[in-house]
C-alpha cells in the first residue's frame, strides 16, 4: 500500500519443523498441485516417457520367415532326440538373427540379445551359443536335406516376376541362361543416362577426354577428328541387359541353380567375414559359416520361375 509491501496471513499451517517431521509439506504441495494446469500436464506425461526400449519389428519379421522355412520345426525335431538343459533352437535363432541384423562375435551375441524383444532368448548365455554351434554342425546334412525338400515345394507354388532361367545343353556341358528383368531395366536406364552425358560432351567438343575414357569410347565411332554415337554398339550391348550364363555340372533344376547363384554374393560376404577370424576352432568356424548360410537362406527367399 502506498508503494510499500504489506504482509497478510492467509492461513496458518503450523510450525515448519513439525510439518517437515510429519511429512505434511509434501502432502500439502501435492494437494495444491491439483489446481495447477501445467503440473497436471507434466504428471500425465509421465505415463508416456520411455525409460527403456528393445528392438522388436525386425525380430517379428525374421521370426515369421524362420517359421515359414521350417527351420525351427526341423531343429526342434533333431534336438528332441537328445536332452538339453537350454533352448538350443532359440540359441541358433538368436545367432542367425544377429547375423542378419547386427553381426558380431558369440560374446557380442550374448550381450546383443538384451537389446531385442524375444522371450525365448531369456536365460541364454555365452556357453549356450558355443554348444548350439556344435548341435547345428552335427545336424547340418539333415537340415540341408529337409530344407531342400521344403524349398522344392515352394518352387512349385511360387512364381517370380524378375528372375527367369532356361537350360541349354551343348555336348556334355550344361548351361543355365538367366534373365533378371529388374537388372535389365536398371542397366537400360544406366546406359540411357550415360548416352545423355556422352551427347552433351560431344556437343561441347570434348573429344579428347572421351577418347581416353573406356566407358565412353566403346560407344563412339571416330573418324579423324570427328566422333558420333555408335548406335550399333548400343544395340549389341542392349541384347545382354540382365542376362548371364552359368556353367554347371549339378543336376538341380535350372531355377534352383539360378537362385543359388543369385545368393552367392551374400555367401561370399559371410566367407570373407569368417576368414577374418583366424583364432576360431574348426568346429566353431564351420558352425559360424553354416549359421551365415542359414541367414542367407532367410534373407533371399526363393522366387524363381522357368523361362
Amino acid at each position: 500500500m502506498n508503494g510499500k509491501p504489506r504482509q497478510k496471513v492467509v492461513a496458518y499451517l503450523g510450525r515448519l519443523d513439525e510439518l517437515q517431521r510429519e511429512g505434511a509439506i509434501d502432502s500439502l504441495v501435492e494437494g495444491l498441485a491439483r489446481y495447477a494446469r501445467r503440473t497436471q500436464v507434466l504428471d500425465a506425461a509421465q505415463d508416456f516417457f520411455v525409460h527403456a526400449a528393445k528392438e522388436y519389428g525386425p525380430v517379428l519379421v525374421f521370426k515369421r520367415l524362420w517359421e515359414e522355412l521350417g527351420l525351427g520345426e526341423f531343429l526342434a525335431k533333431y534336438v528332441a532326440e537328445r536332452g538339453y538343459e537350454f533352448d538350443v533352437v532359440a540359441a541358433i535363432f538368436a545367432m542367425v538373427l544377429n547375423r542378419l541384423l547386427c553381426p558380431c562375435s558369440k560374446l557380442g551375441v550374448s550381450r546383443w540379445i538384451e537389446e531385442v524383444e524375444e522371450p525365448s532368448f531369456s536365460g541364454l548365455s555365452l556357453h549356450h551359443f558355443y554348444r548350439a554351434l556344435d548341435v547345428l554342425w552335427e545336424h547340418k546334412e539333415r537340415l540341408e536335406e529337409d530344407l531342400f525338400r521344403k524349398r522344392r515345394d515352394l518352387f512349385s507354388r511360387e512364381v517370380a516376376e524378375n528372375l527367369k532361367a532356361k537350360e541349354v545343353r551343348q555336348g556334355e556341358k550344361r548351361y543355365i541362361v538367366c534373365l533378371n528383368e529388374e537388372e535389365a531395366e536398371r542397366e537400360r536406364r544406366a546406359r540411357e543416362e550415360m548416352v545423355g552425358k556422352l551427347v552433351e560432351k560431344l556437343s561441347r567438343g570434348g573429344l579428347r577426354g572421351l577418347v581416353g575414357d573406356r566407358g565412353y569410347r566403346r560407344y563412339l565411332r571416330i573418324e579423324g577428328a570427328k566422333a558420333e554415337i555408335d548406335e550399333g554398339a548400343l544395340k549389341r550391348k542392349a541384347r545382354y541387359d540382365g542376362k548371364y550364363v552359368l556353367l554347371t555340372d549339378c543336376d538341380l533344376p535350372a531355377e534352383e541353380v539360378a537362385l543359388a547363384y543369385k545368393g552367392l554374393w551374400q555367401v561370399k560376404a559371410v566367407h570373407l567375414e569368417v576368414k577374418g577370424k583366424p583364432n576360431l576352432a574348426r568346429t566353431e568356424l564351420s558352425g559360424h559359416a553354416y549359421q551365415g548360410f542359414r541367414a542367407v537362406g532367410m534373407a533371399v527367399p526363393p522366387r524363381v520361375v522357368e523361362l
